[in-house]
């Protein structure tokens, strides 16, 4: 089994998603947790994603790498 490296935006606590994941991919990670911790870091609430915004936030994440 090969061991994955990842990055969660929680690292970006204070900032908002978008410039978690430029600065994850910046950083050379090619895999990130989305962080949805209620109240504290709330870079994604997947119960109050649309369809839409998740192609959005895919579409980023695609484009970062």
């Amino acid at each position: 089994m090969r061991n994955v490296l990842a990055c969660s935006t929680i690292s970006y606590l204070g900032h908002d998603l978008n410039r978690a994941l430029e600065g994850i991919s910046r950083a050379g990670f090619t895999n990130v947790e989305l962080t949805s911790v209620p109240g504290y870091c709330e870079h994604v609430m997947p119960e109050r994603l649309s369809q839409k915004d998740l192609n959005i936030i895919v579409d980023r994440m695609r484009s970062l790498g």
